[in-house]
Formats: structure tokens, sequence, C-alpha cells
């Protein structure tokens, strides 16, 4: 882990690293980011997958995507 901190403080600077964050969140929040890039995003409403990854909300019900009331 050290040496991949390093690098990217390298590549982004030292103040864009955050360490207070556990390389296993950093994971599973890749592997969240990836499924929606190749699935798309669920309603979590209605069901329905859009693959536009702009959408904020669902076309058919508008419920928004980010789980917060419409």
């Amino acid at each position: 882990m050290p040496m991949v901190q390093e690098a990217m403080e390298e590549l982004f600077g030292p103040d864009k690293i955050l360490r207070n964050i556990h390389p296993k969140n950093c994971v599973a929040m890749g592997a969240a980011m990836a499924a929606v890039v190749l699935r798309g995003i669920d309603c979590p409403k209605c069901g329905a997958v859009t693959g536009d990854l702009d959408a904020i909300s669902c076309e058919k019900y508008g419920f928004p995507f980010t789980g917060a009331p419409p």
C-alpha cells in the first residue's frame, strides 16, 4: 500500500491523497463504479436500467438515483 500511495502522490500531488480511507473501501467503490459503467443504473423504485450515466433520476417515475426523495 505505501508504494501505491507514493506513486499516487507523485502523479497527483500529496494534497490530493486521502490516507484515512481504508483500502478495501476503495476497492469496493471502484467495483461499484465499474458495475454501473458496464451494466447501467438501476432505478430502485421500478427496476428499469438506463445506460445514460449522466441521468440523475428515473425517466419513468422521476425517482432520484441518489436515494434521496424526489
